[in-house]
């Protein structure tokens, strides 16, 4: 049993040195390379999402279209992995050619006048690419995530969320304080984790979203700047978004927790429309995430 384990990661750490020797080459090539086994793992069922999961998000569309949603989440999965393993083996800045950047300037003025913002993102596509292009910009920032990782610059602080309520009241106080000095929280809508949480329609069904990043919007009156990271069909191979700030609800800040449920109901709103342009940008993990949401 154990050679069997040795075996298998000797393999995942020869692989990924693979990847990044290919995309060390050519990214054309590594990113060719990754479609070619994502169809492979398709068609051999290898961590592939069935049509069943497919169909508990998306509704009821034809099979041939269920089918192609789950070619495409395996393919994309395939193309994340071997991005990651680059900017792990060779650095986050072995991503900044790669990325085509949108609406960056509102991010570029307000880091310059020393103004905070919230950016929010969803589980979906390439999304260690905002902090590629952050790190690319020089902005520093504040990530609310649920585990660290050795890969993100030391010029970003990390906040892990687990932990209990000395815990969560410690984060809040901390992203507070760092929105009020002029800096950006980076923060996940829907990760799965904290203890307040508000109802939400969220593709057809009703769920709870997690109002972390609206409580502390409402609190600094930083702006919420929704960033998506996506798969481009150009010369570039990641598309990257800055969004216009979602609108401020037509509340005062003192409604408290209704204030807060406008908030990331829009934000919802949005995650939902990225997903329904190009269903491709899930991963089979966070496709099965988003069928544990309506479970």
């Amino acid at each position: 049993m154990t050679e069997t384990i040795h075996r298998r990661l000797s393999f995942r750490f020869a692989l990924k040195w693979f990847h990044f020797i290919l995309m060390s080459i050519s990214p054309a090539i590594g990113l060719f390379w990754a479609r070619i086994m994502g169809r492979i793992s398709y068609l051999l069922f290898f961590d592939r999402p069935s049509q069943k999961e497919v169909g508990a998000i998306f509704g009821d569309l034809k099979k041939s279209d269920l089918s192609q949603i789950a070619r495409d989440i395996t393919i994309n999965k395939h193309k994340k992995f071997i991005l990651r393993n680059l900017m792990i083996y060779g650095g986050i800045k072995r991503l900044f050619p790669l990325i085509e950047c949108h609406g960056v300037d509102k991010l570029i003025n307000l880091h310059k006048q020393q103004l905070p913002a919230i950016l929010i993102f969803g589980h979906i596509g390439p999304s260690f690419a905002i902090l590629a292009k952050l790190s690319q910009l020089g902005i520093p920032a504040l990530i609310l995530k649920y585990r660290n990782e050795s890969w993100i610059p030391e010029k970003f602080e990390v906040y892990t969320t687990r932990g209990g309520p000395d815990r969560k009241a410690f984060i809040l106080k901390s992203a507070l304080d760092y929105l009020r000095t002029g800096g950006f929280v980076l923060i996940a809508i829907d990760e799965r984790v904290g203890t307040s949480e508000c109802e939400v329609t969220f593709m057809g069904r009703k769920t709870t979203f997690r109002r972390g990043f609206a409580t502390l919007s409402r609190l600094t009156g930083a702006p919420v700047i929704p960033t998506i990271a996506s798969w481009s069909p150009q010369a570039k191979y990641i598309d990257l978004t800055f969004y216009d700030p979602l609108s401020t609800p037509d509340l005062p800040p003192d409604a408290g927790i209704a204030y807060d449920n406008c908030l990331v109901a829009e934000a919802a709103q949005w995650l939902e429309e990225r997903i329904l342009s190009d269903p491709g940008l899930l991963t089979p993990k966070h496709l099965r995430r988003y069928v544990q949401f309506f479970g």
